[in-house]
């Protein structure tokens, strides 16, 4: 994969991962997708730009495969938590290697608070919490009562997406 700050590696082809596939594509963006099943790459390979089967622990793999050019990366895995830790490890000792830690932009999926601190403890500051963002997400609905889809940026902010149904703000019938 070449080198380019709008280039995306998606690590764990589950159902997030797959997900976070298709929308990087859907926007445009060059995206490498890793898992070691085969019939996980298989799933996205019409999808993503490129597909490698591959295991993410094995360091020599990952660097082989170039990982250290790639300054999007997404770990997605979750049902392993030894794998996903491992994962990360890996991935930002090779980065550091090679003097692109500085530049790399590394998101993480965590299945729980446990998951999480052990993350951040290695280094990893950009963590998402699946379970608990839906959760969030199920619950602003719920109050509202709006077709609302919100984001969480950050600790301060959060992005909205409301369907306006009232013709009286959208002018259309």
């Amino acid at each position: 994969m070449s080198s380019s700050e709008n280039d995306f590696c998606v690590i764990g082809l589950g159902k997030f991962g797959i997900s976070v596939v298709k929308t990087l594509e859907e926007l445009g963006k060059v995206t490498l997708a890793i898992d070691k099943r085969e019939d996980r790459c298989q799933l996205v390979s019409s999808i993503a730009s490129e597909t490698l089967i591959l295991d993410s622990t094995n360091r020599d793999a990952l660097n082989d495969a170039g990982i250290h050019k790639v300054q999007n990366i997404i770990i997605a895995i979750g049902s392993d938590l030894a794998a996903s830790i491992v994962t990360a490890v890996h991935v930002l000792a090779i980065h550091r290697e090679h003097n692109t830690l500085s530049s790399l932009n590394l998101i993480a999926k965590a299945v729980d608070s446990t998951h999480q601190l052990i993350l951040e403890a290695i280094g990893i500051t950009n963590i998402i919490l699946s379970e608990t963002e839906a959760g969030k997400k199920a619950a602003y609905r719920a109050i509202w009562k709006l077709g609302i889809d919100l984001t969480t940026v950050d600790e301060k902010y959060l992005i909205a997406n409301v369907i306006v149904k009232n013709t009286k703000f959208t002018n259309k019938n």
